[in-house]
């Protein structure tokens, strides 16, 4: 770990007057990554194999812990700092690379160090309670792809980066109703221990950040196309025995209407209605999920 970065973070974040001194800092950093992302050891021709989706996988995660940590601290103090700054550094990783020639997975994967930082930011966002940089991080259409500008949480989605059949292939993950979510969930509690040292607190707020995302992504297809989808994360079988974040941020919705912190962020088209409906299509995916694995 960078302990100069995170230090230098932790000393500018709660000041907005040094807005523009941690965006430069941290746009410093995604330079680097991207940097290295263009290193011959993330080489989109080599040959697939397990042992070389095991070694960038952890080649990635090492590349972007620091921008990481960097994002969370950012997130989660987000009322002293600008609400597009985490999204703009997701972003800039997501368009770094050309996708479109060498072994499918390989190109995939260069969205990973993207999907690290869109998630530290994002738990940061809900660790902190702040609502007005979840939304911006879930919902900006800041991604270039197929010749159009499409929301960050359509692109940046755990089966879009590692297919749910090629994350079963990662060590200790074959069994796993949810790798990829499950992979995340253990990558990220270390680094963001300084803001919820807390094990089952940490947890909790992993489960309701891929609640909202799969609630966001759902809404934005359902609104394109008529009908929703997104991924069901690891929330599908910790919330089979217990009361779930879906319990929860139904109550949540129920009791504050229209002044719903995402709705009233302008997400779900600033519409209550139609945060009504695509709450109940994604309740009843999750459902559905979750009875297929139980």
């Amino acid at each position: 770990m960078n302990e100069e970065l995170v230090a230098s973070v932790k000393a500018i974040v709660a000041d907005p007057a040094k807005g523009p001194a941690l965006h430069d800092l941290l746009h410093a950093e995604a330079n680097r990554v991207i940097e290295a992302m263009r290193d011959e050891q993330f080489a989109a021709g080599t040959a697939y194999s397990k042992d070389e989706l095991a070694r960038r996988v952890a080649a990635y995660e090492a590349l972007t812990e620091d921008l990481s940590r960097a994002a969370a601290m950012v997130a989660y103090w987000s009322k002293a700092t600008d609400d597009r700054l985490v999204a703009g550094l997701v972003a800039r990783l997501a368009n770094a690379m050309e996708r479109d020639n060498g072994v499918v997975p390989w190109l995939e994967m260069f969205l990973y160090p993207a999907l690290l930082v869109m998630y530290a930011g994002g738990l940061g966002s809900v660790i902190g309670g702040r609502d007005g940089l979840l939304a911006a991080l879930l919902a900006s259409p800041l991604i270039h792809e197929r010749e159009e500008w499409k929301p960050i949480v359509l692109v940046l989605h755990s089966h879009n980066v590692i297919d749910h059949s090629i994350a079963k292939e990662l060590p200790g993950l074959q069994r796993r109703h949810t790798p990829m979510s499950d992979h995340l969930a253990e990558v990220l509690q270390p680094w963001l221990a300084p803001l919820e040292p807390d094990q089952p607190a940490f947890e909790h707020a992993f489960d309701r950040f891929e609640y909202l995302l799969g609630l966001v992504m759902f809404d934005l297809r359902r609104a394109a196309h008529g009908s929703g989808w997104a991924p069901v994360g690891r929330l599908s079988w910790r919330g089979e025995r217990r009361r779930g974040v879906d319990a929860e941020i139904a109550e949540e919705i129920s009791a504050a209407g229209s002044a719903w912190p995402l709705l009233s962020a302008g997400l779900f088209g600033g519409e209550r209605d139609r945060l009504t409906e695509s709450a109940a299509g994604w309740i009843s995916l999750v459902r559905e999920v979750r009875g297929h694995q139980f």
